[in-house]
């Protein structure tokens, strides 16, 4: 997919971003399709670029070279703090946060679907229709779940980083 990786620079063997990511698409393929993205402005590429490396460097031994692993992502991002990545603030983190999942988009990837996508599952379906229809968004912060209830939670999303 690619002729070489240095320093983050991709020089890539076809000019087709990818549009449909396997299970085999690596970190360089996300770095092609960053570049091959049409209206990036040079800053949110850099910046793009920027979070895809980092990422790469944080879950894979290999690199740019290795497998982009969505779980793996996620799971990671959950012991980090924005101290262990060097940054500052937890603005900082959620920058970085947002531009991984801008790129990984970029390249084909459904990182956080939203809830007009994501159908309900059967079980909360159920209980949906036993309380007589949709929730209103007044009560849908009515119990909030400590982390550790998220965690096990059905609707936790595994797809989210």
């Amino acid at each position: 997919m690619f002729d070489c990786v240095s320093n983050a620079t991709i020089t890539p063997a076809i000019d087709a971003p990818v549009l449909n990511p396997s299970p085999a698409t690596r970190f360089s393929d996300v770095l092609i399709a960053v570049q091959n993205a049409p209206g990036l402005t040079p800053k949110v590429r850099e910046n793009l670029r920027g979070a895809v490396t980092k990422a790469a460097s944080l879950v894979s031994a290999q690199g740019l070279h290795g497998p982009v692993d969505i779980e793996k992502l996620r799971r990671k991002f959950e012991r980090l703090t924005p101290a262990l990545l060097g940054m500052k603030t937890d603005n900082a983190m959620a920058a970085f946060k947002s531009n991984l999942r801008r790129a990984l988009r970029l390249a084909g990837h459904d990182i956080m679907p939203g809830r007009h996508v994501t159908p309900l599952s059967p079980d909360w379906t159920a209980l949906m229709a036993k309380l007589g229809g949709a929730p209103s968004p007044s009560n849908s912060a009515a119990s909030p779940m400590s982390p550790q209830q998220k965690a096990g939670h059905p609707m936790r999303s595994p797809r989210r980083i």
